[in-house]
């Protein structure tokens, strides 16, 4: 895909969906989308009902396995991108604690 393409088709986009675009051949190839601070997507999203902005549900086992093997500063510093994906980003701060992670990272 040539670069001024990618450019006009991202214009306006959040990083997140930037992210999407741009691997949109990766999927078509079987590949793994995208994965966030050593994650995959899949493990990651299993997260998602345990951070969203009502209705918070506590963090499945699935979630607990995505998370403890996350690089979580890594997680700290996207904190913000949570927001535009309608996620908590204080429920996500609070997954380790939740999901009995020792770290000594804080957000």
């Amino acid at each position: 895909m040539a670069p001024t393409k990618n450019k006009r088709k991202n214009k306006g986009r959040s990083p997140i969906a930037k992210t999407i675009v741009n691997n949109e051949p990766m999927m078509a190839n079987g590949l793994t989308p995208w994965s966030m601070c050593g994650v995959a997507e899949e493990r990651l999203m299993s997260c998602k009902p345990s951070v969203t902005l009502t209705n918070p549900v506590p963090p499945s086992a699935a979630c607990c396995s995505a998370i403890s093997g996350a690089d979580l500063s890594c997680l700290c510093s996207k904190k913000s991108l949570l927001a535009a994906l309608g996620l908590d980003p204080n429920q996500a701060t609070q997954l380790p604690a939740k999901c009995n992670i020792k770290t000594t990272v804080r957000c």
